[in-house]
């Protein structure tokens, strides 16, 4: 009789440990969930200081056999920089879901977990390596953004390892209150947080040597090809593709008239 109760007691013991394991994976997910929702909508909030021009399908056949026109958003930094005056620059890429206000401040902490309000939030900010001048003045500039499962911030930037997506995306665009620029995509490739990809201090062998590995490394090829003389921009983010990855894509930043 003891055994039996005391197996009986066992049983609802555990049965009362699942029961509590599976509540709380509930309101894990739950609270996850919002907290996405919640970020996506405090982005979703700030495009109305950013006015993106669109092409209709018209304008489109049109481009066909011309220079596709730019799609330059036009961004009110007023209005951002009276709210965070960490702004520095807004970072968009066409028909994606990087479309986004960049911050920078002393550390590349602060903004993990921190939204452009610099309220918590999961999906943080997209924000400028804290060694980099704010300038554009360093021949590569890094900006790191979260790879997030509803597709925010730097997500899209890991499917530049298809090729056909790569073709379709060739181009970004990065403003700054002082000056526009053209970000031209030329290679992409997983990685880990431990090899030479955020250096910013190169020789310019060392440089050249950088840029012809970084094209070798790539997921989709590009038929542009870089030198020391350019001004490089890696959008960098995280991977679940290996343990600890990171993808980075690399584009010149060339700036614009």
């Amino acid at each position: 009789m003891k055994k039996k109760k005391a197996g009986t007691f066992v049983y609802y013991g555990l049965m009362v440990f699942l029961m509590g394991v599976f509540c709380f994976s509930g309101w894990k997910l739950i609270s996850e969930m919002k907290s996405y929702n919640d970020d996506k909508q405090a982005y979703k909030e700030l495009e109305q200081f950013v006015e993106v021009p669109v092409i209709d399908q018209v304008q489109q056949d049109e481009l066909q056999e011309e220079e596709p026109e730019l799609q330059i958003p036009v961004v009110d930094f007023e209005s951002l920089l009276s709210i965070n005056k960490d702004c520095i620059g807004w970072i968009y890429v066409p028909d994606t879901n990087i479309n986004y206000p960049v911050v920078q401040t002393t550390n590349n902490e602060y903004y993990l977990k921190r939204l452009f309000d610099k309220k918590y939030g999961i999906s943080g900010t997209v924000f400028l390596d804290s060694r980099n001048t704010s300038e554009m003045s360093d021949r590569h500039s890094i900006l790191y953004g979260h790879h997030m499962k509803n597709g925010t911030m730097f997500t899209n930037a890991e499917d530049y390892k298809d090729q056909s997506y790569a073709d379709a995306h060739p181009y970004g665009y990065y403003i700054t209150p002082d000056a526009v620029y053209e970000i031209e995509f030329f290679a992409g490739y997983l990685t880990d947080p431990y090899n030479d990809s955020w250096m910013l201090d190169f020789t310019d062998a060392e440089f050249q040597d950088w840029l012809e590995v970084s094209q070798m490394r790539s997921h989709f090829y590009s038929d542009v090809t870089p030198t020391s003389e350019d001004h490089i921009m890696t959008l960098s983010t995280c991977s679940d593709d290996i343990a600890d990855g990171r993808f980075v894509l690399l584009g010149i930043l060339r700036e614009l008239d």
